[in-house]
């Protein structure tokens, strides 16, 4: 083999490792895409907003005192719940500045999360509400005590191949 072929053989192989590199690089990086935080996924930051949670399949207003209430999704005893809108918006936005706290991909379908107060700057004033006696009909909470929440509790669904925000409750 003269030197000029070595050379030109050498030029090959390299090319063919730069090309695997680039080619390894890209799987890498793609396969990364799907290590994203569950919590800020497009389908599951659309899905916390309650006028989109319910036609998406989630039941945040369940947990949320005075809204409307998804059919098949009615308070129990024991149940708890934000006193108000306001207090789960407040929340919510605690998360999104700080979802390193939910820094886990989306595995499965379904994920609970918890996030204790201490962990969402902003939210140490939401008041939770225990249900301790419900209208078994309406599902409307008839009997019911404050308390100040530990932390709070996002339940992600994969639903119909999206993954959502099913709902979220404050926990004592």
């Amino acid at each position: 083999m003269t030197r000029e072929n070595f050379n030109i053989e050498m030029k090959k192989i390299i090319s063919l490792i730069f090309i695997c590199a680039v080619l390894l690089g890209s799987v890498s990086i793609s396969s990364g895409g799907n290590k994203q935080s569950c919590i800020d996924q497009p389908s599951v930051r659309a899905s916390a907003s309650i006028e989109n949670n319910s036609d998406m399949g989630g039941h945040i207003t369940k947990h949320i005192r005075g809204e409307t209430q998804v059919l098949g999704h009615r308070l129990k005893d024991g149940d708890t719940m934000y006193d108000s809108l306001g207090d789960y918006q407040t929340v919510w936005s605690a998360v999104t500045e700080n979802f390193g706290v939910f820094g886990a991909p989306c595995e499965g379908n379904e994920m609970d999360t918890h996030a204790s107060i201490e962990n969402l700057l902003g939210a140490e004033n939401v008041m939770g509400i225990r249900c301790l006696s419900a209208n078994w009909k309406s599902g409307v909470c008839v009997d019911e005590e404050p308390f100040d929440p530990s932390g709070f509790v996002f339940v992600l669904r994969k639903v119909d191949g999206k993954w959502i925000m099913l709902t979220s409750y404050p926990v004592q």
